[in-house]
């Protein structure tokens, strides 16, 4: 997630592209965290992994709550602070 949207996607995808991950086998999305889940309701949760990177004060309880029942597989926090950490 990132606040300037089309340099995440456009970032990702070169990234995508330099490890050889086959078009069509990553799905890129960025979204509002407090809305994402409505962004990524199709995605298999057991194929999924969410990248967070959440503000200073760390993801907050709705997030959290989202998280939680979308159960989805995988989630890697990018976090300078451990205590803001899920």
């Amino acid at each position: 997630m990132g606040h300037d949207y089309p340099a995440f996607r456009k970032f990702a995808t070169h990234s995508a592209q330099l490890d050889d991950i086959p078009e069509g086998r990553c799905t890129l999305r960025a979204g509002d965290a407090a809305d994402i889940f409505s962004v990524v309701s199709e995605f298999p949760r057991e194929k999924t992994a969410m990248i967070i990177d959440p503000p200073r004060k760390g993801c907050d309880g709705n997030l959290i709550d989202q998280l939680v029942a979308f159960c989805i597989r995988t989630v890697v926090c990018v976090s300078c602070n451990v205590y803001v950490q899920p």
